[in-house]
């Protein structure tokens, strides 16, 4: 009977190291935090998705306005193993995930030797935003109309 109990908790003691191995448990650790500077943080949502390279890999945390140049800082961590490894020329841009109206951040993660420091901002430079379908189709309601026919002639 020991020799049962003890053999069972043998393979008990193996089956959950594997466990760990296979699936490390979170160990509540910093994650991979990022800023990226937009001209338009247009429908992006705190929770929302981020993607790197169109794989989901973490989330947005913040959305602030800088006072000093005005654009949107939109605030993100990677929480998927593995994402964490941006570089000196990450690219992001926002992006639509659906027709009403959720964005998302999507990241190219770069190929500089350099590495993104943790809470760095990647600047408005290498940043995009998405113009919504909507604004496009106001350009021909009547006082847009106008101003882009006034703005058209005098150049």
């Amino acid at each position: 009977m020991k020799r049962v109990v003890i053999a069972s908790l043998v393979a008990v003691l193996a089956a959950a190291t594997a466990g760990f191995i296979a699936d490390p448990p979170n160990t509540g650790g910093p994650k991979a935090q990022y800023w990226a500077e937009f001209d338009n943080a247009f429908g992006l949502i705190e929770g929302g998705d981020l993607k790197i390279a169109g794989v989901r890999a973490g989330t947005v945390t913040d959305l602030k306005l800088d006072p000093r140049t005005l654009h949107a800082k939109v605030g993100f961590r990677v929480t998927q193993h593995g994402f964490g490894d941006l570089r000196a020329d990450t690219t992001c841009e926002s992006r639509p995930q659906s027709l009403i109206g959720e964005y998302f951040v999507d990241c190219n993660p770069g190929t500089a030797k350099r590495r993104l420091a943790h809470g760095a901002v990647i600047p408005v430079q290498r940043t995009t935003s998405t113009v919504a379908p909507d604004l496009v189709g106001d350009i021909m309601r009547r006082p847009q109309r106008e101003r882009l026919s006034i703005i058209v002639s005098s150049l």
